[in-house]
């Protein structure tokens, strides 16, 4: 059960990002199979391959954040010493959790403010198209946390070794 449950944690962001796309493409290969048809297709598929589309951005993000590619200036963290560059990896997470907090915090208000309003062709309402962005960037927080985790753990055993 814990293996399944670490397998899970490590691979969420892979399985939801694969998901999204799955989607996307099924919902657009269905636009595009019922173009030729007289009705012309269905309208929602429009909407609900934009709303796979942005699920899949912003879970693509977290994935980054686990895999540590997310975008790097390295010229002058290459000149420092081991020690130095996981130091300096630590500060850029911290910096990284309060950003995503901070974007977390406005994402929530940007969805309470669209929640009023309905998608013309699904009838649903703004808030579902909206939340993705705050559960992205509190997702990037706990990954980015995640990683100082990993990065001082690693930091105390060279420091025993």
């Amino acid at each position: 059960m814990k293996k399944a449950l670490v397998w899970l944690w490590n691979h969420f962001d892979d399985a939801l990002t694969f998901i999204m796309f799955l989607g996307l493409f099924l919902t657009v290969l269905l636009q595009l199979a019922l173009r030729a048809t007289p009705k012309g297709g269905f309208v929602w598929t429009e909407e609900l391959s934009r709303l796979f589309l942005m699920y899949a951005c912003f879970a693509s993000l977290n994935h980054s954040v686990n895999l540590r590619e997310e975008l790097k200036l390295t010229m002058l963290v290459d000149r420092l010493n081991h020690k130095q560059k996981q130091i300096f990896d630590i500060i850029v997470q911290l910096i990284s959790i309060v950003t995503f907090l901070f974007l977390v915090y406005w994402g929530l208000k940007t969805m309470e403010f669209q929640a009023g309003n309905i998608m013309p062709a699904m009838r649903f309402s703004m808030a579902w198209m909206y939340i993705a962005f705050p559960i992205s960037m509190a997702g990037g927080a706990i990954r980015a946390a995640q990683m100082i985790v990993e990065d001082v753990k690693r930091l105390n055993k060279e420091e025993k070794a």
